[in-house]
C-alpha cells in the first residue's frame, strides 16, 4: 500500500474495523519534523526532509519518553515526532483509484496533562470512527519539560510540545489528499491536555487557516491546568533537582542539553510532585505545561488566553465535559485529613477567610453528611467543579461568537468506563474525567474481544461516533440522525446535549446551582480585606 507525499513514498498496511470489517489503510509512524534531539532540544520543531526509495509506515513511532504504570517504569525516546493515519481510501502508486469526493479529516490530539501519552492505536484505535468514512490521524508531541519548558530566550521560548503539534497539522494539510482527505476540511479534536491544545489552537496566530471545525473534551483554554504563568521560576525548580547552581538562563539550557533525556524525566516528575505539595491558589496545579512566550517573534502563544479570546476568529465548536470529571483527582484522605488546606489550594483567599470558606463549601457540598466513601459522589462533584469551573467560564466566552457552539454533558455509566472504574470502584452511575475515550476510540487494552460490545454501549460508541464525525462532515452533530436534534447553545439561550443510554437536549447550564455557587465564593474568597 504505496502513496506518494511530499518528500517521498510511504509504504502502509491495510486492516479490517473490528465492528463491521470495513477494510481500511493505515500508514504509521510517518515523521513530520526531524528528531528534537541534540541542538535541537528546546527549540521549535524542523521540517523532516525529503527522503530516497520507500519508507515503511507500518509500524508506529515511539512517544516521547514518560512514565508508565504509576510512575515505575520509563517508555519512549526523545526521538518521537511521528504522526499515523488510517483512511478509507487513498491514491495508491501500485492500485491506483479516483478519490471523487475528498473524505473530512480529524486529527486527534491526545492528552495526558502534558506529561504522558501518545497517539498509538493501544488505546486510540481508528475501529469505531473509520466506519463512518472520514481519514482519522493522531499524532505524538513532546511531552514534560522537553515539551514545554520556558526560559524566555530564544534558545528556549516554550511551548515546544505545540508547536510539535501545529508542525503536525501543517503537514497533514499539505499532504492529506493523497491519503483520500480534504485538505479544507480538517477538525482539530483532543481531550484533557489535548483539549486544551485544541482550544489554544484556535487562539494562536500561527495556527489560522490550517483547520476549520475544532472539537473539546474536557478542557479549554481557560481550566485551572491549562496554564503556567510562572514559567521562569518553575524551570529553575527543575535545574535544582538536577543539581544546577546559577540563574542564568542560558547557562541552564546548556547544562539541561547535557542531560540525558532519561535524567529530564526524572527530574520534572520528581519536581511535578514537590510543586504540588507546595502549590497554593489557583496556580496551575502542572509545571510542564503552556505558557505565554516572552520572545514574540513567531510565538505561539503571545499572550493570555483571556485576552486572545477577545480577538480570535472564531469556528465552529464542540466543547464540553463529563459528569463525574473529579473522580480521577479524587481523595478521601485529603479531605478528611484538613478540609480547608484542600480548598486553599484551589481557591486564592486570604488566610483571615480560610475557616469561613471552607465551612460554606463544605455545607454546600456535604450539607450534614460525613466525608468519607459513603460520599463519593459529593467528593467527586467538589473536585469537578474546582477544577473545571473555569471550562463552564469559557462557554460564556465561546457562545458570544456568531458561529454554532454545541455544548454536551457525558454522563454514561457502563462496561469501559475504566477510569471510573479504577478511581471509583464502587460508582454505578456518571462518567469520569476520560471515560468516554474507549466509547470513541477501540482500544484493545480496555476492549480485549469484540464479543465485549454489546447493549448499551454498543449505542453509545455509535452514537458519539457519529456526532463527531456527523460534525466534522458539515458542522451538525445530529445530521441526519433519528429522534434528537442538538441545537447549537448560545449565550442568551443556553442549553447541552446529556450524552447517556439516550440523548437528551437540555436547557440551561451544565451544574448550572453549583457554577452559581462556586462564581460567589470566588468573589467572596478575592475580596480584600476581609469584611
Amino acid at each position: 500500500m504505496i502513496v506518494n507525499v511530499r518528500e517521498g513514498k510511504l509504504e502502509g498496511t491495510t486492516n479490517k474495523s473490528v465492528l463491521t470489517g470495513k477494510e481500511y489503510y493505515s500508514f504509521l509512524g510517518i515523521r513530520y519534523a526531524k528528531p528534537p534531539i541534540g541542538d535541537l532540544r528546546f527549540q521549535p520543531p524542523v521540517p523532516i526532509e525529503k527522503w530516497n526509495g520507500i519508507l515503511d509506515a507500518k509500524n508506529e513511532g515511539s512517544p516521547c519518553i514518560q512514565y508508565t504504570n504509576e510512575n515505575i517504569d520509563i517508555i519512549g525516546s526523545e526521538d518521537c515526532l511521528f504522526l499515523n493515519i488510517h483512511t478509507p481510501e487513498a491514491i495508491l502508486l501500485l492500485l491506483p483509484s479516483k478519490i471523487k469526493i475528498p473524505k473530512p479529516v480529524m486529527v486527534f490530539i491526545h492528552g495526558g496533562a502534558f506529561v504522558n501519552g501518545s497517539g498509538g492505536s493501544k488505546t486510540l484505535g481508528p475501529d469505531y470512527l473509520i466506519i463512518h468514512d472520514v481519514v482519522y490521524v493522531t499524532l505524538n508531541y513532546r511531552l514534560h519539560s522537553l515539551g514545554f519548558l520556558n526560559l524566555g530566550i530564544s534558545e528556549c521560548s516554550g511551548n515546544c510540545g505545540l508547536k510539535d503539534q501545529l508542525l503536525a497539522l501543517k503537514w497533514i494539510k499539505e499532504n492529506i489528499n493523497q491519503f483520500g482527505g480534504d485538505r479544507n476540511n480538517i477538525t482539530i479534536f483532543g481531550e484533557s491536555a489535548g483539549a486544551i491544545s485544541v482550544h489554544l489552537h484556535m487562539l494562536s496566530p500561527l495556527s489560522k487557516g490550517i483547520f476549520s471545525k475544532t472539537i473539546a473534551q474536557s478542557g479549554t483554554a481557560l481550566v485551572s491546568f491549562s496554564l503556567n504563568e510562572n514559567p521562569t521560576e518553575t524551570a529553575f525548580k527543575l535545574g535544582r533537582e538536577l543539581d544546577f547552581v546559577g540563574n542564568d538562563p542560558k547557562e541552564f539550557v546548556e547544562f539541561l542539553k547535557n542531560q540525558s533525556a532519561e535524567n529530564l524525566l526524572k527530574a520534572a516528575e520528581k519536581t511535578q510532585r514537590l510543586y504540588c505539595k507546595e502549590l497554593i491558589g489557583t496556580a496551575s496545579p502542572l509545571i510542564f505545561a503552556p505558557s505565554i512566550e516572552v520572545i514574540k517573534n513567531d510565538a505561539f502563544l503571545p499572550d493570555h488566553p483571556k485576552n486572545l479570546l477577545k480577538t480570535a476568529e472564531p469556528l465552529p465548536f464542540l466543547v464540553g465535559l463529563n459528569d463525574k470529571e473529579g473522580r480521577l483527582i479524587y481523595s478521601v484522605q485529603s479531605l478528611q485529613e484538613d478540609f480547608s488546606i484542600v480548598i486553599k489550594q484551589n481557591i486564592p483567599c486570604h488566610y483571615s477567610k480560610i475557616k469561613e470558606l471552607s465551612d460554606k463549601v463544605q455545607k454546600f457540598y456535604f450539607g450534614d453528611k460525613p466525608i468519607c466513601s459513603e460520599t463519593d459522589d459529593e467528593i467527586s462533584n467538589l473536585y469537578t467543579d474546582l477544577y473545571f469551573l473555569n471550562l463552564y467560564e469559557s462557554f460564556q466566552y465561546i457562545t458570544k461568537s456568531n458561529f454554532p457552539v454545541y455544548i454536551y454533558e457525558f454522563s454514561f455509566y457502563g462496561k469501559f468506563n475504566v477510569f471510573s472504574q479504577r478511581f471509583m470502584k464502587n460508582a454505578t452511575t456518571g462518567a469520569s474525567h476520560a471515560d468516554e475515550l474507549p466509547y470513541l476510540f477501540y482500544s484493545n487494552k480496555f476492549c480485549k474481544n469484540i464479543s465485549e460490545i454489546k447493549e448499551p454501549e454498543k449505542t453509545v460508541i455509535n452514537n458519539i461516533c457519529s456526532m463527531w464525525t456527523n460534525f466534522a462532515k458539515t458542522g451538525n452533530p445530529t445530521d441526519g440522525m433519528k429522534d434528537v436534534e442538538w441545537k447549537p447553545s448560545t449565550f442568551d439561550n443556553p442549553r447541552y446535549l446529556q450524552i447517556n443510554k439516550d440523548l437528551t437536549l437540555k436547557e440551561g447550564k451544565i451544574f448550572e446551582k453549583r457554577f452559581s455557587f462556586l462564581k460567589n465564593i470566588y468573589e467572596f474568597a478575592t475580596e480584600y480585606p476581609p469584611k
